[in-house]
C-alpha cells in the first residue's frame, strides 16, 4: 500500500505492484473493489479522495496487519523450504 520509500501510492502505481507482486493478470476493477472493502474496515486510507486519483496508504491497523501476515507467510515459507524430517527425527526418544 505505500512504496518503498513509505509514501502513498497512487492507483495506477498500487496496480503494477500487485500484478508484479502476483505474477499475472489482476483485473483493476477486483482490486477496486477490495480497495473500498479494507478501507471500510479500517486498513487502508485514501489521500486526496476526493480528486480524479486519490493516493492510498496503509493505516496503523493496515501495517500491524500487514506485518502480522508477512510474519506468517515468511514462517510458512521457511518451514517449506527446509528438507523433510527423518523417521527418527524430531522425536524424543
Amino acid at each position: 500500500m505505500a512504496a518503498v520509500d513509505g509514501r502513498p501510492l497512487h492507483f495506477r502505481e498500487l496496480v503494477r505492484t500487485i500484478v508484479e507482486q502476483c505474477r499475472g493478470y489482476v483485473a483493476e476493477g477486483k482490486i477496486s473493489r477490495v480497495l473500498r472493502r479494507i478501507q471500510r474496515s479500517g486498513l487502508v486510507t485514501a489521500h486526496d479522495e476526493h480528486t480524479r486519483h486519490p493516493s492510498y496508504s496503509l493505516t496503523q491497523l493496515g501495517r500491524q496487519k500487514a506485518n502480522l501476515l508477512i510474519f506468517v507467510l515468511e514462517t510458512l515459507d521457511n518451514r517449506d523450504s527446509q528438507p523433510p524430517e527423518g523417521p527418527n527425527e524430531g522425536r524424543r526418544q
